[in-house]
């Protein structure tokens, strides 16, 4: 009939009868079509300028009372494209368009339509159809992505007259961007295979799951050639293939004598159950194998055998979803893997519901909380029962959690339903003793009151409530009854932003009862999950970038609970999955651990890996993908395998959580973990997450869900070794009271009293293709934290956003984004040997230097000392397994050596481009680059964020500067490893230029080391984050100060603060 909605989908009770119900439906259809489209012929579209009315008797050649037409000729608009209307519409709450459609005879067109927020359909005067078409928009990390598509969105039957037809269309606004879409010749097929997989889930329809993408498509089996895509899958389940690729190879059809589709059907049912019963069996063989005493092997391989049988003699005639022997398959994963399993079997889980939060960013999950409520549960797993651990807690938000060593207590992250932060505290595990463990800083009001003056930030975190509280997240128990967790007490921001609403977390401890709270870590940036490694280190994330894309490398570490012994366990080198994180210790080897693997955004749920540190860190080569049909890929890259197909997908299956099992003296260790999956639902769905078991065989078992809330970390509630206690450094963390001083609420290590020794014995030692006796020196930098006292102006009250462009506070121009301080330099020894003293408690990166100071190679990652800790190293960027060469480093014969200035300078000291570098200039080339003689103009004129020759010289590409970030398409790079003179002052086009005796210019040796040192150091203008940049705001009393080392550091500047902001001691 004409004027109605078109559906040729048709639900049956099986998908066998649905499939061949809803082809008849499309070819019938598809016929008619055809012989509908023959008799048209479509005029142009034309777009009302003015938002006329919707009235009978459209005049298209109408003008206005000045003469202009009312109606705009839009020949470029193209059937079957989707066209955005804003720009060529006048302002109104809808748009007008119209075309004339001429039909040889009465004939009903389906013609498919989408766009706007609704749509109002008028066939020659005549209201015909009229639909609400708003598309749902959802979070996909910093972005928003519509949930559906504008094409085809609706099937409209037009009954077209014979001759001329006036159809218009009216669009409802939606937003900034509102988008209209025709097609006269629609493409219903991507719909109905929606509608068909929504009725029969792939993962229970097999047939769906096994298919090449290629069924799916216009021309796939709803086609005319449906045999042949029949045939072809009989004959790839029959010879055992189950991966297509994408290399566009076919398998050659067999001859047979009509095949049909449930056939296939069951030829897939039969092909996946004996794929499911051959990982089960591998499970069964290993779980045997491992416990002979204390599992039933041979029963279980017995039914399995009696089970493949019943399942063949049953495809003989049909098999379908549903079928009792594919029931039995499914309950005896169950009963063989989590039932029966020695390391699980009647024992309690430990677990966490809360609803999904909906961040943009794996770091910031906790700032987001969509909805109150949750707790903390224990699930029997002999009779499913669940309890509630801390019902008093009722309303509020549940983080994360962690299993004391004797299984007697549970600590965990928790928020009341408040405008405060996550606090840590602790339960029995039977319920009693609930308490907060540790109390927010004593000036929390006034850090609230200062640092929450948000006035130009994120629209969506501003929805949330975020107002720079304390949270503290991530607790785990350490070996000597105290707690590790991540906190905001740091009071750090994040980078890729000049606005003030993304905080960052370092690692603290405290005492079993709450008291000295210490940070054991000063990274830049986010530190999250701490888990506990058998040696008695913390194993934990990390998110840093040093000459790094900002999202590429957010890698593992550990360190000793006091803050000591820090280095890289895995990823520094390796950009996708950009994020590894939740890592745990496969029990009994320290050298494997499983974590999951997600991306900087949207979310922290990704792939689960297993890691073999055996295997070279530097490379993809260590992680074992045990969800292969899900990866991460990108700043914000969430890939799913479906048909034999990568496509970015936000829907399941997602991972997260992942906890490795094992026996009680460690059998069955790195086989068999617990997680949280979201199996189908939105990356983001509330409620969409459920407790699995996942095997390295492939089996995924459900355990546990609820279907009004998601639920996370499971873990057994069992006792579990605990790791030796290691040997203290000086102090707990980054130093005791007596080698720190507070300023404004920064902790920040006395560089007289806090120090740490750093030796190397051979530089060479990684530096391939470097002779021996070329590097001179090691220069020593640190990476300074954003306070969160830089984010706000505190004379006006305000934010910064316009001190930054591209996603940053600005520094540099799209270099990097952070401030660096020159600590000094020492001199290495003949034989590359170096020892020497460092500030403790700093973020601290090397540079190997020539004899004129210019870097042969650079250190891209940071490292921690506490006060009094002795570090070595065998060389600079050698593997980390080799062996030292036995021999007596010159440099141990003596006194470590004190860091020194470099010549003509002063250390330690600030990196500031206009009184480094300018004064170079202004001494010897603006005498021709003076901006009439030369293109390149080198004067210190101010420009908007900066001045002309930085400018210059970094748009004419004469540094050579990694850059961190300038948008997405640099944010994943420079992740690989490099070999020396790769970048710095040595590659760059201006030493070149000058070192070649550019019209005889002759720089002094200090004047050189300035602009080496700049270079090397990639070439940052701002050395402070304090102090205004934008040009508009010269004359004020903070426009672009000169750093002082102090305000390089992190202190604000004397006089710079309105509000006080105490200095407290955490």
């Amino acid at each position: 009939a004409g004027g109605e909605e078109v559906d040729l989908f048709v639900k049956k009770a099986s998908l066998l009868d649905t499939m061949l119900a809803t082809r008849e439906r499309y070819t019938n259809w598809l016929a008619d079509q055809k012989v509908a489209v023959a008799e048209i012929t479509c005029g142009p579209w034309f777009l009302s300028r003015t938002g006329a009315k919707l009235e009978r008797g459209i005049d298209l050649s109408a003008k206005d009372r000045e003469g202009k037409m009312l109606w705009l000729k839009k020949p470029e608009w193209k059937d079957g494209n989707i066209v955005n209307i804003n720009k060529d519409a006048a302002e109104g709450t809808s748009f007008l368009v119209c075309r004339t459609i001429t039909s040889r005879k009465p004939v009903a067109l389906v013609v498919g339509l989408g766009g706007g927020n609704r749509l109002d359909v008028l066939l020659n005067g005549k209201s015909v159809f009229t639909k609400d078409t708003a598309l749902k928009i959802n979070r996909y990390g910093c972005s928003e992505i519509p949930e559906g598509t504008r094409r085809d969105q609706i099937l409209l039957s037009l009954p077209l007259v014979q001759g001329e037809n006036q159809l218009v269309v009216r669009i409802a606004r939606s937003g900034q961007r509102t988008e209209f879409y025709f097609s006269p010749f629609p493409n219903p097929v991507p719909d109905i295979w929606a509608k068909i997989r929504k009725s029969f889930p792939p993962a229970e329809n097999r047939l769906l799951e096994l298919a090449k993408y290629d069924w799916f498509e216009a021309g796939g089996w709803l086609g005319a050639n449906h045999k042949t895509f029949e045939q072809r899958m009989i004959t790839n389940c029959g010879k055992g293939i189950a991966d297509y690729d994408d290399d566009g190879k076919t398998p050659s059809v067999e001859s047979s004598s009509a095949p049909s589709l449930g056939l296939c059907i069951t030829a897939a049912e039969l092909f996946a159950a004996r794929q499911d019963l051959q990982k089960l069996r591998s499970a069964v063989e290993e779980l045997a194998g491992t416990f002979p005493r204390d599992y039933p092997g041979n029963y279980f391989m017995q039914r399995l055998n009696d089970l493949e049988k019943r399942l063949i003699l049953k495809a003989s005639s049909s098999l379908a979803p549903g079928d009792a022997p594919i029931v039995e398959l499914v309950k005896s994963k169950r009963e063989m893997l989590v039932d029966a399993n020695p390391m699980l079997r009647n024992k309690d889980l430990l677990f966490i519901k809360r609803y999904t939060y909906n961040s943009k960013h794996y770091y910031d999950d906790f700032q987001h909380i969509i909805r109150w409520g949750g707790d903390l549960c224990v699930l029997s797993l002999s009779n499913q029962h669940v309890r509630q651990l801390a019902p008093q807690l009722d309303g509020g938000a549940f983080d994360s959690c962690d299993v004391s060593f004797d299984a007697r207590r549970i600590v965990f992250g928790y928020r009341r339903p408040k405008a405060e932060g996550f606090r840590i505290y602790e339960v029995g595990a039977d319920g009693s003793g609930l308490r907060q463990v540790i109390q927010p800083p004593a000036d929390e009001d006034r850090q609230i009151a200062t640092h929450g003056k948000t006035s130009y930030g994120d629209g969506f975190y501003g929805l949330m409530g975020y107002k720079f509280w304390t949270d503290d997240v991530h607790p785990c128990y350490l070996p000597d009854g105290g707690i590790c967790f991540a906190s905001t007490r740091c009071q750090h921001g994040v980078l890729c932003t000049p606005n003030h609403y993304l905080a960052c977390t370092t690692l603290y401890r405290c005492n079993a009862d709450g008291g000295e709270v210490v940070p054991i870590s000063q990274g830049m940036l986010s530190e999250f999950t701490p888990t506990m490694m058998e040696d008695g280190r913390i194993l934990y994330n990390r998110w840093e970038y040093v000459y790094k894309g900002i999202a590429a490398v957010q890698p593992l570490w550990v360190m000793r609970p006091d803050g000591s012994g820090s280095e890289e366990y895995y990823g520094d080198n390796v950009a996708n999955p950009g994020v590894l994180w939740q890592a745990r210790q496969i029990p009994g080897n320290p050298r494997l651990a499983v974590c999951i693997g997600c991306g900087h955004e949207p979310m922290g749920v990704g792939q689960v890996l297993l890691l073999d540190m055996n295997k070279s860190k530097r490379t993809h080569e260590p992680m074992l993908n045990l969800t292969p049909d899900t990866k991460v890929e990108g700043l914000r890259g969430l890939y799913k395998r479906r048909n034999g197909r990568w496509q970015e997908d936000v829907y399941g299956p997602f991972y997260r959580d992942p906890y490795p099992l094992s026996g009680p003296d460690g059998r069955g260790a790195g086989k068999f973990f617990l997680v949280s999956c979201n199996s189908d639902r939105r990356y983001n769905d509330p409620s969409g997450y459920g407790i699995y078991l996942l095997d390295v065989f492939g089996n995924l078992v459900p355990i546990y869900s609820d279907p009004e809330i998601s639920c996370w970390q499971p873990m057994p509630l069992s006792p579990r070794k605990r790791p030796p206690v290691l040997t203290q450094l000086a102090g707990k963390g980054m130093g005791d009271d007596s080698t720190r001083t507070v300023k404004a609420g920064m902790v920040v290590p006395s560089s007289d009293k806090a120090t740490a020794t750093m030796f190397v014995s051979d530089v060479y030692r990684g530096l391939d293709g470097v002779k021996p006796g070329t590097v001179k020196y090691l220069r020593v930098m640190e990476q300074i934290p954003k306070p969160w006292a830089a984010e706000l102006d505190h004379i006006r009250g305000e934010d910064r956003g316009a001190d930054g462009f591209g996603g940053q506070l600005v520094v540099s121009m799209n270099t990097h984004i952070w401030i660096a301080v020159l600590r000094g330099v020492v001199p290495v020894e003949e034989d590359g040997s170096v020892c020497f003293e460092v500030p403790a408690g700093r973020n601290l990166f090397f540079q190997a230097l020539d004899k004129d100071f210019m870097q042969v190679q650079r250190m891209r990652t940071f490292i921690n000392a506490v006060p009094g800790e002795q570090r070595s190293c065998i060389g600079c960027h050698e593997h980390r397994i080799q062996a030292p060469v036995s021999r007596r480093a010159v440099a141990l014969a003596r006194k470590p050596l004190m860091l020194a200035a470099q010549p003509g300078e002063v250390a330690p000291r600030p990196l500031y481009y206009p009184t480094d570098v300018q004064p170079v200039f202004d001494r010897h080339c603006i005498r021709c680059h003076n901006g009439k003689e030369s293109k390149m103009d080198l004067r210190g004129e101010l420009t908007t964020l900066f001045n002309s020759s930085y400018e210059n010289l970094l748009n004419g590409g004469m540094v050579n500067a990694i850059r961190e970030w300038a948008g997405s398409n640099y944010a994943m790079q420079n992740t690989e490893v490099v070999l020396p003179y790769t970048h710095g002052a040595c590659s760059s086009k201006l030493v070149e230029k000058l070192r070649a005796g550019h019209k005889g210019v002759k720089l002094s040796a200090e004047e050189w080391v300035k602009l080496f040192t700049w270079i090397d150091c990639g070439a940052p203008y701002y050395g402070s984050y304090y102090g205004r940049r934008h040009i508009k705001y010269q004359g004020s009393p903070d426009f672009r100060p000169v750093p002082t080392l102090e305000s390089a550091l992190g202190i604000p500047p004397p006089g710079m603060l309105t509000a006080a902001v105490s200095g407290r001691v955490p």
